[in-house]
């Protein structure tokens, strides 16, 4: 996650301080407790978000927006169009 969130930041400004991989353990999954807390609180203190679509599998689709587009409203409203539903992280995925 950590390699194509840097990818795909590259052209957002500020530039955007994510977690460091090495501080969750070895072979960790994305659904290892706070990552996407943790990555998620990253993207906020540069005034981005991270959206999710939900795709009923065992899978993880990811998409960045900037904060100051009504909390995403705007993609998710799209997204909704196309037949995809999309949601912001919620702290309750970690308990």
């Amino acid at each position: 996650m950590n390699f194509n969130l840097e990818n795909l930041l590259t052209s957002f400004k500020p530039k955007v301080k994510l977690p460091n991989p090495t501080d969750y353990p070895e072979g960790m999954t994305v659904s290892y407790p706070n990552v996407f807390k943790d990555y998620t609180y990253a993207l906020n203190q540069s005034g981005l978000g991270l959206g999710f679509i939900e795709t009923h599998a065992d899978h993880y689709i990811l998409f960045v927006y900037h904060l100051k587009d009504k909390d995403g409203y705007m993609i998710s409203t799209a997204l909704s169009k196309a037949g995809l539903n999309s949601s912001s992280y919620n702290e309750d995925w970690d308990e």
